[in-house]
């Protein structure tokens, strides 16, 4: 679709396990072993209600590395705001 733009933000599995952790939300796995599982699970869909990242990944049209601070990912985001009114 000419409409749409897919854009991928992606972090390293230990930013992403230090995020987890900051969070504390409940749920969230307190043991690393078993992020990871879950990491691995949601990378590819195992039914159609899974996440299959992989794929959606492979599918993006932009990426953005986020292994910064929130403030650090606004400013990318808005770096990125010239490009996509560009892809309009």
């Amino acid at each position: 679709r000419s409409d749409f733009v897919l854009i991928e933000i992606r972090a390293g599995l230990d930013s992403r396990w230090k995020r987890s952790q900051d969070r504390g939300r409940i749920g969230d796995p307190t043991e690393k072993e078993r992020f990871l599982a879950q990491e691995k699970a949601e990378e590819v869909a195992s039914d159609d209600a899974g996440q299959a990242l992989n794929a959606t990944a492979a599918l993006s049209d932009l990426v953005i590395i986020n292994e910064g601070g929130i403030e650090e990912l606004y400013s990318d985001l808005e770096d990125l705001w010239p490009t996509l009114t560009k892809l309009a």
